[in-house]
């Protein structure tokens, strides 16, 4: 999704990521509930960790 020229990624439950997450605008965002997983390489952009997240 992008919004404003950003790019979104939104994550939840039980989610793992085995790979590298890369954004092409440097400006990505990478929404996390606080059961996610990233277990490669987050190039050029922001992490931000959701509380209270709801489905």
């Amino acid at each position: 999704m992008q919004c404003n020229n950003f790019q979104i990624i939104t994550l939840a439950g039980k989610t793992v990521i085995q790979g590298s997450i890369t954004f092409e605008s440097n400006n990505g965002i990478i929404l996390l509930g606080k059961e996610v997983t990233i277990e490669g390489q987050v190039l050029r952009d922001t992490i931000e960790k959701l509380v209270n997240f709801k489905k």
